[in-house]
């Protein structure tokens, strides 16, 4: 049997109210990548499909993480938001 490890990030319980703006909320598959999409501007910074672990249902979910558009996440599973 083959096995991968895999990095996953945790979120942790907000500490304090957070900003509906930069709230996202995860999926549970990964989104399709768009590999027809190549408009030639490169904007200096990249968005990374990754996944994350809820701190209350330690579900695992799909997020893509960008820390300059959003900080918080709800959870697919459970609604918990988490903070990154």
């Amino acid at each position: 049997m083959d096995k991968k490890s895999i990095e996953v990030i945790v979120g942790r319980k907000p500490e304090s109210a957070v900003d509906k703006d930069k709230l996202k909320t995860t999926a549970a598959l990964p989104e399709p990548i768009d590999v027809d999409d190549d408009d030639g501007e490169v904007e200096g910074r990249a968005d990374v499909r990754t996944q994350m672990q809820c701190w209350r249902c330690s579900g695992i979910s799909w997020i893509w993480y960008d820390t300059d558009r959003y900080n918080d996440f709800t959870c697919c599973y459970c609604y918990s938001v988490n903070t990154l």
